[in-house]
Protein backbone atom coordinates (compact mmCIF):
# COMPACT_ATOMS: atom_id res chain seq x y z
CA UNK A 1 0.00 0.00 0.00
CA UNK A 2 3.10 2.48 1.04
CA UNK A 3 4.86 1.62 -1.88
CA UNK A 4 1.61 2.64 -4.47
CA UNK A 5 1.08 5.64 -2.36
CA UNK A 6 4.59 6.81 -3.29
CA UNK A 7 6.27 5.82 0.13
CA UNK A 8 8.68 3.62 -0.37
CA UNK A 9 10.75 4.11 2.08
CA UNK A 10 8.07 3.82 4.40
CA UNK A 11 7.10 0.51 2.66
CA UNK A 12 10.24 -0.86 3.44
CA UNK A 13 9.98 -0.45 6.95
CA UNK A 14 6.56 -2.70 6.92
CA UNK A 15 8.27 -5.43 5.24
CA UNK A 16 11.68 -5.19 7.44
CA UNK A 17 8.84 -5.77 10.27
CA UNK A 18 7.08 -8.27 8.47
CA UNK A 19 10.23 -10.34 8.09
CA UNK A 20 11.15 -9.99 11.93
CA UNK A 21 8.20 -11.39 12.62
CA UNK A 22 7.91 -14.14 10.17
CA UNK A 23 11.77 -14.90 11.77
CA UNK A 24 10.40 -14.87 15.18
CA UNK A 25 7.37 -17.31 15.12
CA UNK A 26 9.14 -19.75 11.83
CA UNK A 27 12.68 -19.80 13.53
CA UNK A 28 15.80 -17.91 12.54
CA UNK A 29 17.82 -21.36 10.80
CA UNK A 30 14.42 -22.66 9.54
CA UNK A 31 13.39 -22.42 5.91
CA UNK A 32 10.28 -21.32 5.50
CA UNK A 33 8.32 -20.08 2.03
CA UNK A 34 6.83 -17.05 4.58
CA UNK A 35 10.22 -15.87 5.12
CA UNK A 36 11.21 -16.04 1.22
CA UNK A 37 8.76 -14.03 0.16
CA UNK A 38 9.53 -11.92 2.87
CA UNK A 39 13.23 -11.38 1.32
CA UNK A 40 11.80 -11.30 -2.32
CA UNK A 41 9.31 -8.40 -1.43
CA UNK A 42 12.26 -6.45 0.44
CA UNK A 43 14.75 -7.21 -2.78
CA UNK A 44 12.09 -5.68 -5.02
CA UNK A 45 11.79 -2.80 -2.88
CA UNK A 46 15.26 -1.83 -2.96
CA UNK A 47 15.52 -2.25 -6.30
CA UNK A 48 12.80 0.46 -6.88
CA UNK A 49 15.19 2.61 -4.44
CA UNK A 50 18.04 2.01 -6.49
CA UNK A 51 19.80 0.15 -3.74
CA UNK A 52 21.28 -2.76 -5.87
CA UNK A 53 23.89 -4.44 -3.03
CA UNK A 54 20.81 -4.55 -0.90
CA UNK A 55 18.36 -5.63 -4.20
CA UNK A 56 21.05 -8.73 -4.70
CA UNK A 57 21.83 -9.37 -1.05
CA UNK A 58 18.05 -10.11 -0.50
CA UNK A 59 17.26 -11.72 -3.71
CA UNK A 60 20.15 -13.96 -2.99
CA UNK A 61 19.25 -15.07 0.86
CA UNK A 62 15.83 -15.41 -0.92
CA UNK A 63 17.23 -17.93 -3.56
CA UNK A 64 18.78 -19.99 -0.90
CA UNK A 65 16.14 -20.41 1.62
CA UNK A 66 13.50 -21.39 -1.63
CA UNK A 67 16.10 -23.95 -2.58
CA UNK A 68 16.11 -25.22 0.44
CA UNK A 69 12.34 -25.38 0.99
CA UNK A 70 11.98 -26.79 -2.21
CA UNK A 71 14.90 -28.52 -3.38
CA UNK A 72 17.83 -28.45 -5.64
CA UNK A 73 16.40 -31.47 -7.83
CA UNK A 74 13.67 -30.05 -9.65
CA UNK A 75 11.91 -27.13 -11.33
CA UNK A 76 10.02 -24.90 -9.27
CA UNK A 77 8.32 -21.53 -10.47
CA UNK A 78 9.61 -19.54 -7.41
CA UNK A 79 13.16 -20.94 -7.42
CA UNK A 80 12.70 -19.69 -11.44
CA UNK A 81 11.63 -16.10 -9.88
CA UNK A 82 14.68 -15.79 -7.69
CA UNK A 83 17.40 -17.10 -10.37
CA UNK A 84 15.15 -14.13 -12.98
CA UNK A 85 15.47 -11.63 -9.95
CA UNK A 86 19.67 -12.30 -9.57
CA UNK A 87 20.31 -12.10 -12.94
CA UNK A 88 18.25 -9.12 -13.67
CA UNK A 89 20.41 -7.72 -10.86
CA UNK A 90 23.53 -8.38 -12.23
CA UNK A 91 22.41 -6.70 -15.52
CA UNK A 92 22.07 -3.67 -14.20
CA UNK A 93 25.14 -4.06 -12.20
CA UNK A 94 27.07 -4.68 -15.49
CA UNK A 95 28.57 -8.27 -14.42
CA UNK A 96 27.33 -9.49 -16.87
CA UNK A 97 29.40 -12.77 -16.63
CA UNK A 98 27.29 -13.64 -13.79
CA UNK A 99 24.04 -12.34 -15.36
CA UNK A 100 23.69 -15.18 -18.18
CA UNK A 101 24.68 -17.56 -15.43
CA UNK A 102 21.23 -17.21 -13.30
CA UNK A 103 18.80 -16.37 -16.41
CA UNK A 104 19.53 -19.24 -18.50
CA UNK A 105 19.58 -21.82 -15.22
CA UNK A 106 15.96 -19.38 -15.11
CA UNK A 107 15.21 -19.69 -18.37
CA UNK A 108 15.92 -23.46 -18.31
CA UNK A 109 13.98 -24.05 -15.36
CA UNK A 110 10.81 -22.50 -16.78
CA UNK A 111 10.53 -24.17 -19.92
CA UNK A 112 10.40 -27.33 -18.10
CA UNK A 113 7.53 -26.22 -16.13
CA UNK A 114 5.79 -24.49 -18.98
CA UNK A 115 7.20 -26.31 -21.94
CA UNK A 116 10.00 -25.69 -24.61
CA UNK A 117 7.58 -23.30 -26.63
CA UNK A 118 5.60 -22.07 -23.90
CA UNK A 119 5.21 -18.18 -24.77
CA UNK A 120 4.60 -17.61 -20.80
CA UNK A 121 5.40 -13.79 -19.81
CA UNK A 122 8.53 -15.18 -17.70
CA UNK A 123 9.75 -16.96 -20.50
CA UNK A 124 9.72 -13.98 -22.43
CA UNK A 125 11.42 -11.56 -20.30
CA UNK A 126 14.20 -13.86 -19.40
CA UNK A 127 14.58 -13.90 -22.95
CA UNK A 128 14.43 -10.38 -23.15
CA UNK A 129 17.60 -9.86 -20.83
CA UNK A 130 19.25 -12.86 -22.69
CA UNK A 131 19.10 -11.15 -25.73
CA UNK A 132 20.74 -7.81 -24.28
CA UNK A 133 23.53 -9.91 -22.72
CA UNK A 134 24.07 -11.84 -26.08
CA UNK A 135 24.16 -8.69 -28.05
CA UNK A 136 27.01 -7.02 -25.85
CA UNK A 137 28.86 -10.00 -25.85
CA UNK A 138 28.67 -10.55 -29.77
CA UNK A 139 29.41 -6.30 -29.90
CA UNK A 140 32.34 -7.14 -27.50
CA UNK A 141 33.47 -9.57 -29.50
CA UNK A 142 33.13 -7.83 -32.94
CA UNK A 143 35.14 -5.12 -31.37
CA UNK A 144 38.36 -7.20 -30.01
CA UNK A 145 38.01 -8.69 -33.91
CA UNK A 146 40.10 -6.98 -36.30
CA UNK A 147 38.41 -5.02 -39.00
CA UNK A 148 38.02 -5.90 -42.34
CA UNK A 149 36.89 -3.34 -45.26
CA UNK A 150 34.26 -5.11 -47.16
CA UNK A 151 34.22 -4.34 -50.96
CA UNK A 152 31.31 -5.71 -51.48
CA UNK A 153 27.92 -3.19 -52.93
CA UNK A 154 24.53 -3.82 -53.39
CA UNK A 155 23.06 -2.08 -56.38
CA UNK A 156 20.19 0.85 -56.09
CA UNK A 157 16.80 0.69 -58.14
CA UNK A 158 18.77 3.98 -59.88
CA UNK A 159 21.87 1.20 -61.28
CA UNK A 160 24.22 3.33 -58.97
CA UNK A 161 26.39 1.38 -56.05
CA UNK A 162 25.33 2.16 -52.15
CA UNK A 163 27.49 0.53 -49.51
CA UNK A 164 25.77 -2.60 -47.52
CA UNK A 165 23.50 -1.39 -44.71
CA UNK A 166 25.23 -1.18 -41.34
CA UNK A 167 21.91 -1.18 -39.12
CA UNK A 168 20.69 -4.11 -37.94
CA UNK A 169 17.02 -5.70 -38.71
CA UNK A 170 15.66 -5.54 -35.49
CA UNK A 171 15.90 -2.05 -33.29
CA UNK A 172 15.57 -2.34 -29.67
CA UNK A 173 14.10 -0.08 -27.41
CA UNK A 174 14.44 0.30 -23.58
CA UNK A 175 11.37 0.54 -22.28
CA UNK A 176 10.47 2.52 -18.70
CA UNK A 177 10.98 -0.14 -17.00
CA UNK A 178 14.70 -0.80 -17.85
CA UNK A 179 13.48 -4.22 -20.29
CA UNK A 180 14.19 -4.32 -23.59
CA UNK A 181 11.54 -4.88 -26.66
CA UNK A 182 12.57 -5.92 -29.92
CA UNK A 183 10.60 -4.53 -32.53
CA UNK A 184 11.48 -5.98 -36.15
Amino acid sequence: MYQRLGLPEEALEKHEKCLEVRLAIHGQDKPHPYIASSLNNLGGLYWRLGKLGETLEKHEKCLEMRLATHGHDKPHHDIAVSLGNIGVVHHNQKTLNQVSEFLEQSLWMLRVMFGENSQHQLIKMVQIYLADVYEYQDGVAAMRKPKERSTETEQTGDGGASSLSIYPATLRVRTQHGTYLYVQ
